[in-house]
């Protein structure tokens, strides 16, 4: 390969996973929020199988719902930095007391890859900036997104693969 070659990173579909409480948050001012903010929301995929609701229950109460949502339009990869920083401060408006009564997590779907974006470091991480590490949530192999030792348990779920997966189609188009 020639040492001039450059290859410029691929542009994705951003989407947020977005866990609630019902009783202290209204999924439809959330949605509205990120319209106003991101863009248009293009798709959405409500999850039925959530197997972390206790662990998050503990913070932000019982009745916890779980929606992945992508807005319109292709996203360079540094939109994760904006997008976290964004999600955090609107987590903190909308908590109750110290605890979350929403929880909003950035990604970003490209065609060889989903990327999630976390404040905390780990060995599979790889820091960005501003205290922000990129993960590797699914690799794209064999017509499918598959999923990494690593990725959270409701990632697994073979229709959130699945709705990932139809997302991806329209990065084709």
């Amino acid at each position: 390969m020639p040492m001039h070659a450059k290859y410029s990173p691929s542009e994705g579909s951003l989407f947020f996973a977005l866990l609630w409480n019902e009783k202290t948050c209204q999924i439809n001012d959330l949605l509205d929020m990120i319209a106003k903010d991101w863009g248009a929301i293009i798709e959405k995929y409500e999850v039925e199988f959530f197997p972390m609701s206790s662990y998050y229950s503990k913070e932000m109460g019982e009745n916890l719902k779980r929606i992945f949502v992508q807005v319109r339009g292709r996203y360079k990869r540094e939109v994760l930095i904006t997008a976290k920083t964004w999600s955090m401060e609107k987590e903190r408006e909308y908590a109750q007391g110290e605890n979350r009564s929403v929880n909003i997590d950035p990604g970003l779907l490209l065609l060889e890859q989903a990327l999630l974006i976390s404040t905390k470091p780990y060995s599979h991480r790889i820091y960005l900036s501003q205290n922000l590490y990129a993960e590797l949530l699914y690799i794209f192999e064999s017509g499918t997104y598959r999923p990494l030792p690593w990725t959270y348990p409701d990632y697994l779920d073979f229709s959130v693969i699945s709705n990932f997966n139809q997302w991806r189609k329209a990065l084709l188009a």
